[in-house]
């Protein structure tokens, strides 16, 4: 999976970029979100991301400085601005940027801006040198590993989900599956689990801002409605009724 950073002022726009857009249909994953650029460089350099999708003018560190505090590093970034500047256009091209995203964001042209830019991270058949191509062997076997899991995951996500469960499913040993997930994965196997739920909770809330709580509770696989206000909030920063109240007031 491609490793994505969200780092944006705004908690209502990230919180919604973070759990509200579906990267995992392009195989990204949200890898960690920052709220200014002097946290989005430390968390750059922590977790390597092969996508960085940012605000361009917050407190403390704006975009562009950000980006050259991590300049010794190498990730595809797309710009996310509440106005269309062309000088800001004409610095973001300086600093390689894929594209210019402008608010209010639509998620269509957002997700055809995060494919561009992955698809940009493909290798190019016969630009590699020989240590190149066995790391992205490498890295093609782990990642599709990975993918399969992912996909167990997201098609099973409602269910109680045991490494025992899934190993046997997809015909691998724990151990072996264990290893495997620890190394692709930047956050344990629990938590992106935990991660996908809320996040097709966003989903859900958003489309249907009627639904009662403790129904999306229960189909999203939490046995308990307490326990699934106390992860959403968690991961989202609110409870479910105060997001959908946002969503509401929103409207």
């Amino acid at each position: 999976m491609y490793r994505i950073v969200i780092v944006e002022d705004e908690e209502w726009i990230r919180k919604w970029l973070v759990y509200g857009v579906d990267y995992a249909q392009l195989g990204g994953v949200v890898v960690g979100e920052a709220s200014n650029g002097k946290e989005g460089a430390a968390l750059i350099r922590d977790s390597r991301p092969d996508l960085v999708l940012t605000d361009i003018t917050m407190p403390v560190m704006g975009a562009f400085e950000m980006f050259d505090a991590v300049a010794d590093l190498s990730f595809e970034k797309i710009i996310i601005s509440g106005y269309n500047d062309f000088a800001n256009a004409k610095e973001a091209i300086r600093y390689g940027v894929v594209d210019f995203v402008t608010k209010p964001i639509d998620e269509g042209e957002l997700l055809a801006s995060v494919q561009a830019a992955l698809d940009r991270l493909q290798p190019e058949a016969g630009g590699e040198g020989l240590a190149d191509e066995l790391l992205v062997g490498l890295v093609a076997d782990r990642d599709a590993l990975v993918q399969e899991v992912l996909a167990y995951v997201h098609a099973h996500f409602k269910e109680k989900l045991t490494m025992a469960r899934m190993a046997k499913a997809l015909g691998y040993s724990e151990s072996y599956l264990y290893r495997k997930i620890k190394v692709s994965l930047t956050v344990s196997l629990s938590d992106y689990i935990q991660r996908y739920r809320i996040a097709q909770a966003v989903q859900v809330l958003e489309a249907h801002s009627d639904i009662r709580i403790a129904d999306l509770a229960t189909d999203l696989g939490f046995s308990d409605y307490n326990y699934f206000d106390q992860v959403f909030k968690k991961y989202v920063g609110m409870t479910p009724t105060a997001f959908r109240k946002g969503i509401r007031d929103e409207k």
